[in-house]
C-alpha cells in the first residue's frame, strides 16, 4: 500500500516522502486497512484533524484530496476482491466517503477565514456597500462557528445591501454606465441573490453534516461575493473617471421627476485650511453629512471638488412631516459648521429647491454650477424664487463664456502668454509659466474664466495638446531668455498616450535650445494613477512642479513618495493662501508649516504665487526658505514678444527653477 500511494503523482506533489504522510495522517499507510474496523465517528473525528493539518501545511485543492482518497479506496477494494481483507466494497466506499466528508469539514471551516482577508481590503467607510456586505459575511461566519445564535438575514430582499440598492448612491453610480444601466443593475442584483441562495443551501448542508456539499457551495458563495465586489468596484471606478459630469447628469435627471422633491446644497469650504489634513477632514465631513441624513431618514448623494461639497437631497416619500429647509439650516449646516470650525476650516452653505428651476430647463445645471460663485453674507442661505433670476443671468453669461472659449479652442485662436517667475531681485527672471488667454473685443480673457467649462466638455486634453504645440513653436525664441518654462497639464490628460508622447517631444525640442521643461501638476493627480508622471521624470528627466499646494487636496504621503523619487522638484504655494498672508496671522503659520515640510523633503525652491503687493512680499521674505515669486507686483502675463522686449536676454541670471 505504501508503494502504491507513493507512486501516485498527486501524492508526490503534496507529500515530501512517506514520513511526511505519516506526520500528517497520524498512521502508517499500511494501517489504512485497519480503518475498516474503526467506528465511523472515530474515523470522522480523526480525519477532521488530518484535513486541518493538510490545509494548514499544503492547502491542496479539495478535488485533489478526493482523488487521493478515491485512489486509496480503489487499492483497498483490490485487496478485498483478492480476499486479502475481510470486508466488502460497500464498507470500503462508505468509509472513504466518511473520510472525504471529514476533510471537507476541515476545509469548510478553514475557508471561512477568507472573510478576514476581505475585511483587510475593505474601505473604511462604514456605509459603503462593500462594508455593508462584509458585515453580513462576518455574521455568517460567526453563526456557522457558533459564536452567535443570531441567524443572519437569508432573504436577499431584506438585508442591508438590498436597502443600499434602493439608495440614490447606487443610482448615481449606475449613471456612469449609460445605456448599459439596466444590464449592470441586473448583474449586481443576480450576484447578490446568488450569494443569499448559496447561504441557504449551506445552512441545510451543515445541518445535515454534509460538509462536501457545504464546502462546495461556500466556494460558490465566495466566488459570487468576489464577483459582486468587482462589479461594484468597476462601477465606482467608472464613475470616478468623470465624477462631476455624472453627478450633474443625475441631478438633471432627478429634477425632472415631478412626484419627488429634491434640494441641492452647495457647501463651500475656505481654502486656507492647513493642507496636510484637508483630504482627511473633507472625507470626514462627507461621512458626517451622510450620517446626518441617515439619522433624519433622508436620502442623498455628494460630490466633492476643490473646496466645495455639493449635496443632492431627496425629500422622503413617507408620512413624516420634515421641514427640509429647517433641517438644512438648523441641523445639517449647523452641525457641519461646527465640525469644519474644529478642523480649522470655514464653511458657508447655499441651498435651493430644484422645483424653483423648473422654468429654466436648459439652464438648470448651469444655474446650479453658479452656486459655487454665489455671494452671500450669511453662513447659510436658502435661495428664494426672487433670486433665482440672478442665477439665471449668471448661467447665461457663463454659458456664453463657455461657448466662446470652446470655439476659440476649436478654431485655435487661443493665445499663450508668459508670466515671469522672479528671484530675489525684482528683475531676476528665473523662469516663465505659460498661461492660456482667449482674445476678445475688450482684451483677453484669463483661463480661470473658462477652464471649468472646458473640463465639463471633456476638452482639457485638447487644450493641453494645443499649449504643448504652441510652446514647441516658441522654443527658438525662448532660448537665451530663461533656463526653463512651465506648462500646466490637467490630471486626466496623463491617461492619454498622445499627451505623454507630446510632452516627451516638447522636452527634447526645448533641450535643443537649452531650455528645461517643467510640468505643473495639481494635487488632484494624487487621486489617480501617478505612474505616467513618474515615467516621464525617470526616463525623460522631465521636472514636475506641484501647483496650488494647500488648496485642499494635499496628500502628504503621495508628496513624500514623489519627492523621494525626485519627481516633484518645485512646490508652488496656492495663491489663495498668499493673498491672505497680510490679513490673517494663521495663514502665515500655515505657509510657514508648508515651507518646513518642503525643506524636510528637500523640495526647493518654493514658488509663491499671487504676490500682488510689496507688503505681501515683505511678509513672505520673513520665511526661512529658498523662494521665488510670481504675481502682479512683479509682472502680468505677457505675450512672448512683449516679454522679450521688456526683459531681453541681457537680464538672464544664474539662478534657475530646476537643477540641470
Amino acid at each position: 500500500m505504501t508503494t502504491k500511494l507513493a507512486s501516485h503523482p498527486l501524492f508526490n506533489q503534496y507529500f515530501q516522502n512517506i514520513n511526511d504522510f505519516i506526520s500528517i495522517t497520524g498512521f502508517e499507510s499500511n494501517e489504512l486497512f485497519n480503518l475498516l474496523e474503526q467506528p465511523e465517528q472515530k474515523i470522522f473525528d480523526h480525519f477532521v484533524v488530518v484535513g486541518d493539518s493538510l490545509y494548514e501545511k499544503y492547502q491542496p485543492p479539495f478535488v485533489d484530496v478526493v482523488k487521493i482518497v478515491d485512489f486509496a479506496a480503489s487499492e483497498i477494494n483490490k485487496a478485498v476482491r483478492k480476499q486479502k481483507l475481510k470486508a466488502t466494497a460497500d464498507m470500503v466506499n462508505k468509509q472513504a466517503e466518511v473520510i472525504k466528508n471529514a476533510i471537507a469539514k476541515a476545509y469548510f471551516y478553514r475557508s471561512l477565514d477568507n472573510v478576514r482577508l476581505l475585511a483587510s481590503q475593505s474601505p473604511e467607510n462604514p456605509n459603503s456597500p462593500l462594508t455593508l456586505h462584509l458585515h453580513w459575511l462576518e455574521e455568517i461566519v460567526a453563526y456557522l462557528t457558533k459564536k452567535t445564535k443570531v441567524l443572519p438575514e437569508t432573504n436577499h430582499l431584506e438585508c442591508h445591501f438590498a436597502e443600499w440598492l434602493k439608495k440614490m448612491e447606487f443610482e448615481l453610480l449606475l449613471q456612469s454606465t449609460g445605456e448599459d444601466k439596466d444590464a449592470q443593475h441586473a448583474r449586481i442584483y443576480l450576484s447578490h441573490r446568488k450569494i443569499h441562495q448559496e447561504f441557504t443551501y449551506i445552512l441545510t448542508f451543515v445541518h445535515n453534516s454534509d460538509y462536501e456539499l457545504a464546502f462546495s457551495h461556500w466556494s460558490l458563495l465566495y466566488q459570487a461575493v468576489l464577483e459582486l465586489r468587482q462589479n461594484i468596484q468597476n462601477l465606482q471606478l467608472l464613475y470616478k473617471n468623470h465624477e462631476e459630469r455624472y453627478f450633474f447628469e443625475y441631478v438633471d435627471e432627478k429634477s425632472d421627476i415631478d412626484e419627488q422633491l429634491y434640494y441641492f446644497l452647495s457647501i463651500r469650504l475656505a481654502k486656507w485650511a492647513l493642507s496636510g489634513k484637508n483630504t482627511e477632514n473633507i472625507d470626514q465631513l462627507n461621512l458626517k453629512i451622510l450620517e446626518c441624513l441617515s439619522d433624519a431618514k433622508l436620502d442623498g448623494v455628494l460630490f466633492t471638488s476643490d473646496n466645495e461639497i455639493r449635496v443632492l437631497l431627496q425629500n422622503p416619500d413617507n408620512s413624516e412631516d420634515i421641514d427640509i429647509p429647517h433641517f438644512l439650516e438648523e441641523k445639517l449646516h449647523a452641525f457641519l459648521f461646527k465640525l469644519a470650525k474644529e478642523s480649522g476650516m470655514k464653511s458657508r452653505a447655499i441651498a435651493i429647491n430644484l422645483n424653483a428651476l423648473n422654468n429654466y430647463p436648459k439652464q438648470k445645471i448651469s444655474m446650479l454650477r453658479q452656486l459655487s460663485f454665489y455671494k452671500t453674507k450669511h453662513n447659510f442661505e436658502l435661495i428664494t424664487q426672487q433670486k433665482v433670476e440672478l442665477l439665471y443671468q449668471s448661467a447665461i453669461e457663463a454659458e456664453s463664456v463657455a461657448a466662446f472659449a470652446s470655439k476659440a479652442l476649436d478654431d485655435r485662436t487661443l493665445e499663450v502668454f508668459f508670466q515671469p517667475i522672479i528671484g530675489v531681485q525684482k528683475n531676476d527672471m528665473v523662469s516663465l509659466e505659460a498661461l492660456v488667454r482667449a482674445p476678445t473685443n475688450e482684451g483677453y480673457l484669463a483661463a480661470e474664466a473658462f477652464l471649468q467649462y472646458l473640463v465639463n466638455e471633456d476638452k482639457m486634453m485638447a487644450l493641453d495638446h494645443f499649449v504643448i504645440q504652441r510652446i514647441s513653436q516658441y522654443a527658438n525664441q525662448l532660448e537665451g531668455i530663461v533656463d526653463s518654462v512651465s506648462i500646466n497639464i490637467y490630471p486626466t490628460s496623463f491617461q492619454h498616450e498622445e499627451i505623454i508622447n507630446a510632452l516627451i517631444s516638447l522636452s527634447e525640442e526645448l533641450q535643443r535650445h537649452t531650455v528645461s521643461l517643467v510640468v505643473e501638476i495639481t494635487e488632484q493627480l494624487f487621486m489617480g494613477d501617478t505612474s505616467p508622471v513618474e515615467y516621464l521624470a525617470r526616463e525623460h528627466n522631465i521636472a514636475f512642479s506641484l501647483d496650488d499646494f494647500g488648496s485642499g487636496y494635499s496628500n502628504l504621503f503621495q508628496l513624500i513618495g514623489l519627492a523621494e523619487r525626485e519627481v516633484v522638484k518645485v512646490l508652488k504655494i496656492d495663491g489663495s493662501l498668499v493673498r491672505q498672508i497680510d490679513k490673517d496671522d494663521k495663514v502665515f503659520e500655515v505657509i510657514e508649516t508648508i515651507t518646513k515640510i518642503a525643506n524636510t523633503l528637500s523640495i526647493t525652491p518654493i514658488v509663491m504665487e499671487y504676490v500682488e503687493s510689496e507688503h505681501i512680499l515683505n511678509k513672505l521674505q520673513c520665511l526661512d526658505a529658498k523662494m521665488y515669486f510670481q504675481g502682479y507686483f512683479f509682472d502680468r502675463p505677457l505675450p512672448l514678444d512683449q516679454l522679450i522686449k521688456k526683459y531681453g536676454s541681457a537680464n538672464r541670471r544664474d539662478a534657475s527653477l530646476v537643477e540641470h
